[in-house]
């Protein structure tokens, strides 16, 4: 099936189960998905777009339908906004199949090679040991700027894109930003979810706080790290007990335990509940995650332990897989979705907290046979997709 065919089915579909959801409104407040929904009568096929991208698959609504299979109307909302957001996420990034992809994918691989390539040259020539000797640093440097010039663009790039899906009426503005950051940092919405069981779980807050912040002081301290060398004139390597080391430690361990947890999050929700559409190119940015931390935590091993060789060569395994991470996620749904998911965020605080409460109209239904079972996915024994 095609991409286009298929984000026009799946758009078809949430446009038919939300106007059931309309004339329900058992869900109201459960997420930020049922308040945007409240503020007009009928939805639009942009609105689902951004409903797809508010949803964080607590599954509250799953459990709580009474119109889930083997009713009827066969409502599912959690599985019809992944559906959609894969959908968009991969109509916005460049797929590896395609041939422009191809071709840029390879071009963004060649300051890597480069890089491999002067440091096993040094290697074989000899000389005096030093990470700059072996690998100079305006290639490290120029890398690293390729890849963010690219990232930046491709961003913005996404956001245009994703602004023309929804429409012009939904848009961020500047006096909703600080609270949006303060949930940004919190991660307000990834509190109790179903997830990777049927119970509620913290596990998807725990292990996006663990990533989220690890990368963050990890930034921190390669920013440190530059202030050190290049303005108070600090040659590296740094001490152990030099913050740059220390924060760096700090977010490495991070790092791996939350792509550690990650993984075994994903594999088990897709045992247990098989719910989720997984890529394979996403697995291996989760894989790649794990990587990073794991490698900088072997480099700053060998160092210690004195073993200049070793570590060199460790140290550029770590920025080797840096790289591919940045560039395999400009690839894969993860950078859509890590960017349009804040900025939907973003819009929500914007336009819909600040609009007056629609009244709700709950139905009078009785809650579903699944509420009150131990196990509600046995109890309907819902058919794949």
């Amino acid at each position: 099936m095609s991409l286009i065919k298929s984000l026009a089915e799946d758009r078809e579909e949430a446009l038919r189960q939300y106007m059931i959801c309309e004339g329900c409104r058992l869900c109201d407040n459960m997420c930020p998905v049922w308040p945007t929904l409240s503020m007009k009568p009928l939805v639009s096929p942009g609105e689902v777009v951004l409903l797809a991208n508010l949803c964080y698959d607590h599954r509250d609504c799953y459990y709580a339908c009474p119109y889930v299979a083997p009713h009827p109307f066969n409502v599912d909302i959690p599985q019809v906004n992944r559906n959609l957001r894969l959908d968009v996420y991969s109509a916005l990034t460049l797929r590896l199949r395609e041939t422009i992809g191809k071709i840029i994918f390879a071009l963004l691989f060649v300051p890597i090679i480069a890089m491999w390539a002067i440091f096993l040259h040094n290697v074989f020539r000899g000389g005096p040991i030093s990470f700059y000797n072996l690998m100079p640093k305006d290639v490290i440097v120029a890398s690293g700027f390729t890849v963010l010039a690219y990232l930046v663009g491709f961003a913005l790039y996404i956001i245009i894109k994703y602004n023309s899906m929804i429409g012009d009426e939904y848009r961020p503005k500047l006096s909703a930003l600080p609270a949006s950051i303060v949930d940004w940092l919190r991660h307000s919405w990834f509190e109790t979810m179903h997830y990777p069981g049927e119970w509620w779980s913290r596990t998807r807050l725990v292990y996006h706080l663990l990533i989220f912040y690890g990368f963050a002081l990890d930034l921190i301290a390669t920013i440190l790290g530059s202030v050190y060398e290049d303005v108070l004139g600090v040659p590296s390597p740094f001490p152990p007990s030099n913050p740059t080391v220390v924060i760096g430690i700090l977010g490495g361990a991070m790092l791996v335990a939350g792509s550690v947890i990650a993984l075994a999050a994903r594999y088990s929700s897709i045992k247990v509940q098989r719910f989720e559409r997984v890529g394979a190119i996403d697995m291996m940015l989760a894989v790649e995650v794990l990587l990073v931390g794991a490698t900088g935590l072997l480099t700053l091993g060998y160092r210690l332990a004195g073993m200049a060789p070793a570590t060199y060569l460790a140290l550029l395994v770590h920025l080797t897989m840096i790289y591919a991470l940045f560039v395999t996620a400009l690839h894969s749904t993860t950078l859509p979705h890590v960017i349009l998911r804040p900025y939907s965020l973003w819009i929500y605080n914007s336009v819909v907290v600040p609009s007056p409460a629609r009244p709700q109209t709950h139905a009078l239904v009785n809650l579903p046979g699944h509420k009150r079972v131990r196990k509600p996915m046995e109890y309907f024994r819902r058919p794949r997709r």
